[in-house]
């Protein structure tokens, strides 16, 4: 009977293990979800299917990185992405939803992952920032870039995407900021040859709070919640900006009239250098002869 008893219990701790590790991954009932997404570089095989947590992706190019380009989310869930690594190398992408009641872990595993390549290329493809736009573009040349992000933001996750799979570059999970904080973020790439490459965000507060970012990136079309919002490009500095410019043309051109008018050219005191000699009379001409 105790035999009995024990293989119950040692039963019902296997499976309450198993329904508490499918419960971290899988997506929870009445709870925000992933209602689609996309990636760069890469492709879901079989395309994605709500209700799944697990997925297998294929690389176009395995030497780069899988890149996040879009994704839809059904509620209200914050988003990290993050990278998952096996042997020093990036074996998939996961994408965590974090919600007042918990959190859904999407994992997206490369399904033609190939053997660690030594190179020194120490350069990033993407950063990933739920709330942040980052000016300039991500390129191979520039190492220090600013990264707008809301007024009221408090909490700042950045995930670093390498641009070659063998590198690392750690994300920051859970910054904390004050409301008005702007700090300098550095982040340095190891390549898989132990080169490295120093990267400098510098953070950048726009007028706009995280609730009127999120309905920016809801409306069809949506670029930049950056776009528009600096001061030089909006209308009143612009208009301000033309007045001025207008008033100063106008006073030029009415500084230069009023000179032309007021300066004499010629000099009353100064001879004629380039007049020419009037001729003398023929009796005056006799007299000196006498």
């Amino acid at each position: 009977m105790k035999k009995i008893a024990t293989g119950f219990l040692v039963l019902l701790m296997l499976l309450t293990s198993a329904l508490s590790a499918n419960a971290a991954t899988a997506p929870i009932s009445d709870a925000p979800f992933l209602e689609d997404i996309s990636f760069s570089n890469a492709a879901i095989d079989g395309g994605f299917a709500q209700g799944v947590a697990d997925f297998t992706i294929t690389l176009d190019n395995p030497a780069n990185s899988a890149v996040v380009s879009s994704y839809k989310i059904n509620g209200e869930a914050n988003v990290f992405i993050d990278y998952i690594y096996a042997s020093n190398q990036q074996d998939g992408v996961s994408v965590t939803l974090n919600f007042a009641n918990g959190s859904v872990i999407y994992r997206f595993m490369y399904s033609n992952r190939r053997e660690l390549q030594i190179n020194s290329n120490a350069n990033l493809a993407d950063v990933a920032c739920e709330y942040g736009e980052l000016q300039p573009e991500i390129n191979d040349g520039d190492t220090v870039y600013k990264l707008y992000i809301p007024s009221d933001l408090t909490v700042l996750n950045i995930t670093p995407v390498t641009a070659d799979v063998g590198a690392v570059c750690t994300p920051i999970i859970g910054m904390e900021l004050r409301a008005d904080q702007a700090p300098e973020i550095p982040l340095t790439v190891v390549a898989s040859d132990g080169t490295t490459k120093k990267y400098t965000l510098k953070i950048k507060r726009v007028e706009k709070t995280v609730a009127e970012i999120e309905a920016e990136m809801q409306q069809e079309g949506y670029t930049s919640f950056v776009a528009g919002s600096m001061f030089y490009e909006k209308p009143n500095f612009i208009i301000s900006v033309g007045a001025i410019l207008g008033g100063l043309v106008v006073f030029a051109v009415a500084f230069s009239a009023i000179r032309k008018a007021a300066v004499n050219p010629y000099d009353e005191a100064e001879p004629e250098f380039y007049a020419i000699p009037e001729p003398e009379e023929d009796g005056e001409e006799e007299a000196e002869e006498e």
